[in-house]
């Protein structure tokens, strides 16, 4: 759970670093390298050199076009935060223990998926 619950943070900061880039028009869409003189001090800056879209996570992150014609990301949550956060919470007796919203078998079938183990 621990390491998806990871890609899954993972995931859904790779969509806010996309929807910064695609917020940008295209021609702001640039890194501009510093000149630097013998000394290290900064004495201008190089030619613009595109960015490149952000890589994004393929099974989390969907990419849907709206009705306007835009891009936009989709985050699929197939549960793994609520059930992170209620295997993190420790209960005095077992009557007590919340089932978890996905079962051992799927949770074990997003390991082998998704993470490199």
């Amino acid at each position: 759970m621990k390491e998806l619950n990871k890609l899954w943070e993972k995931a859904k900061r790779q969509r806010a670093s996309w929807q910064r880039w695609n917020r940008k028009l295209p021609h702001n869409r640039v890194s501009r390298p510093r000149l630097r003189d013998e000394r290290g001090r900064t004495i201008g800056y190089g030619s613009p050199i595109p960015l490149h879209e952000p890589v994004l996570h393929p099974a989390f992150c969907h990419k849907v076009q709206l009705p306007s014609g835009r891009w936009d990301i989709e985050l699929r949550d197939v549960g793994i935060e609520s059930a992170y956060r209620l295997a993190r919470h420790p209960k005095p007796t077992p009557d007590d223990v919340t089932p978890l919203p996905m079962s051992k078998d799927e949770i074990r079938r997003l390991f082998d998926e998704h993470c490199d183990r």
